[in-house]
């Protein structure tokens, strides 16, 4: 089998994420303005993310669920249903940079408290026994450098990629590169008619994932067990909700309280394609006061059961 990432479909992936990296992500062609803005305004927004005061930032969500999770009633605010809560920690994946800062457990159980509640995910009580395990882990999962093997290069997309877009989506980019790894003929041809470059520009949503899939992003992961199995010793999986932003020029502080705020509506959902969130960065949610704490001094914790993708 052919390698999985040769140059060529590397530069495909990579073409437009690189710029991504300089200037925030555009946003879907709309009919123009009956006024034009001013050419200060347009500046601006091709400023770095890190330079603007309140940039537009993609957030992506998805939730996977499995034929256990499908056998379940519905949970909505009329039928709620009961979980405990377990940190699996912060996770830092890939190459990692000095002076990373990152949320505290304790926060992070706060805003998807918070979030989940929405859609009738509650805490469990005395009068409300748990069928839920809810295992969430939260970090940065960054690209690895080109000097690394070829092996774990293809493991970083892929697991980037199911990050972004679920199981489904790691598959078929994994597809898609083989595909394209494989076309001959002129190189323009291939460039126009590759699998990569088609599932691109097959719409704003598909060029966003590609985009946070080859990029460094952030993301949060929560993970849905049957409390009665996991009490055993044993996991049975019910769902699982995926959320990313990209991490150009932004810091977590910034991002995760508005991305796990954004997945309310999608947990617990079978989803086919994740939702795609094209907003300003919220620079606070109403949950009191967000604490950090620095990467290099976050305390041990237990392992989790699986890992974040």
């Amino acid at each position: 089998m052919k390698s999985l990432l040769s140059l060529a479909v590397w530069g495909t992936l990579c073409s437009l994420a690189w710029a991504q990296n300089a200037a925030t992500t555009p946003t879907p062609a709309s009919p123009p303005p009956a006024v034009a803005p001013a050419p200060s305004n347009w500046i601006f927004s091709l400023l770095p993310a890190s330079l603007q005061k309140n940039p537009r930032l993609n957030y992506t969500v998805m939730t996977e669920k499995t034929d256990a999770g499908k056998r379940l009633a519905p949970v909505s605010p009329g039928q709620p249903a009961y979980y405990v809560a377990f940190s699996a920690g912060f996770r830092e994946i890939g190459d990692t940079y000095y002076g990373e800062k990152t949320l505290t457990p304790d926060t992070v159980e706060k805003i998807l408290a918070k979030s989940l509640a929405t859609t009738g995910y509650l805490p469990a009580d005395a009068a409300h026994p748990p069928t839920l395990l809810i295992i969430y882990s939260w970090g940065a999962h960054n690209r690895v450098s080109e000097t690394e093997s070829q092996v774990e290069v293809e493991a970083n997309l892929l697991d980037s990629a199911a990050l972004v877009g679920g199981e489904r989506f790691a598959r078929k980019l994994s597809k898609m590169v083989l595909q394209t790894d494989e076309m001959a003929g002129p190189r323009q041809l291939v460039d126009f008619a590759n699998p990569i470059n088609l599932y691109r520009d097959s719409g704003y949503k598909h060029n966003a994932m590609l985009d946070q899939a080859v990029g460094d992003l952030y993301f949060v992961v929560a993970s849905a067990y049957d409390y009665q199995t996991a009490a055993a010793n044993q996991r049975t999986l019910l769902w699982r909700s995926r959320m990313t932003v990209s991490s150009a020029g932004v810091s977590q502080e910034q991002t995760l309280p508005a991305l796990i705020i954004s997945a309310a509506p999608y947990f617990g959902r079978d989803m086919q394609e994740p939702e795609v969130f094209n907003q300003r960065r919220e620079g606070h949610v109403n949950v009191g006061p967000i604490r950090v704490m620095d990467v290099g001094r976050t305390p041990a914790q237990p392992p989790t059961p699986d890992p974040p993708r």
